[in-house]
């Protein structure tokens, strides 16, 4: 990421500086184009692995964000994106109705703006972390 190449080679204390400062819109804007892509596909019906793993990445992060804190409310509405999300007989991943659709993008508003208030760390924590599973 760039975040952590900005933190090669950085005293620690000057690391753990930038760390706590917010992610800007300028770091946050690819993650937030390619989840954007991907609900897009969901909603067009071409929707491919990589979407889904970016959407489910996404509802993973704002879960744990939540678990810390930063927009607790969020908790619920991630699980249940997470239970609605399924991969179809072709091996794409789909939604059931427009209501689910709704509400995926309701959870990507919503973890846009956990990330503008948790720090830099706590969001790579937060996608490492979904990352892992």
């Amino acid at each position: 990421t760039r975040f952590a190449r900005q933190c090669v080679g950085l005293h620690p204390v000057a690391r753990a500086m930038l760390g706590t400062r917010p992610a800007t819109d300028a770091e946050l804007l690819d993650v937030r184009l390619v989840e954007l892509e991907a609900i897009d596909a969901l909603a067009a019906g071409t929707a491919t692995r990589a979407g889904a793993a970016s959407v489910k990445l996404m509802a993973l992060s704002a879960r744990h964000l939540a678990g810390l804190g930063i927009g607790p409310e969020l908790y619920a509405l991630a699980d249940e994106v997470l239970a609605f999300m399924f991969i179809d007989q072709d091996g794409r991943l789909s939604v059931q109705t427009p209501a689910q659709l709704q509400t995926l993008r309701e959870l990507f508003d919503m973890h846009d703006q956990q990330r503008e208030l948790c720090s830099r760390v706590e969001y790579l924590e937060a996608r490492a972390r979904a990352y892992r599973g």
